[in-house]
């Protein structure tokens, strides 16, 4: 498994799917032109993570992109392969870990559609439109 190995694939629209299979930890970012970013993945202490801080308009509440409530962490509850399930819809992301038994429902408010999915340290990366 090559850990810096980087896929990319271009978003087309605001309603995707994109599906990670990797046999470790990887980080996948979904990203637009102004900088903005979700990102999510697998850490080396095999949590399911995401990190909201980055992924567009917050200013509207201090505490919704600091640390405590912009960035989750959940124990994953097998170790091996991982597969992680993003949907997401203009502001809305769902995601489900190893066949849906990790779920988490997160929001971000990008200023400008999404444009692009990177992931790295991931053997598997699909992209769908919904």
């Amino acid at each position: 498994r090559n850990t810096d190995h980087i896929s990319t694939a271009p978003l087309d629209g605001e309603c995707f799917h994109v599906r990670i299979t990797s046999d470790g930890p990887f980080l996948a970012e979904i990203s637009n032109a102004q900088g903005e970013c979700f990102r999510f993945g697998v850490d080396n202490r095999n949590y399911f993570f995401t990190d909201r801080i980055s992924a567009g308009i917050h200013d509207f509440d201090g505490s919704y992109a600091n640390g405590l409530y912009g960035i989750t962490q959940t124990a994953r509850l097998f170790v091996g392969k991982a597969t992680l399930d993003v949907y997401f819809d203009h502001c809305l992301f769902e995601l489900f870990g190893d066949e849906g038994v990790y779920v988490q429902t997160t929001l971000a408010f990008p200023r400008v559609p999404y444009q692009q999915v990177s992931v790295q340290g991931a053997e598997l990366l699909e992209v769908g439109m919904l």
